[in-house]
């Protein structure tokens, strides 16, 4: 059971770290469009 939970976490952090890029992309244009709406609402 650890070890699959260990297996699974390894893989898991590889795919953070392929797509540690988009992620904060994504984060950033999130981010963005929340300040746009926010001054927009104000």
């Amino acid at each position: 059971m650890a070890n699959a939970i260990k297996k699974s976490y390894r893989s898991f952090s590889f795919l953070l770290a392929l797509n540690w890029d988009s992620i904060l992309f994504f984060g950033a244009t999130a981010l963005a469009m929340g300040g746009c709406a926010y001054l927009i609402t104000m």
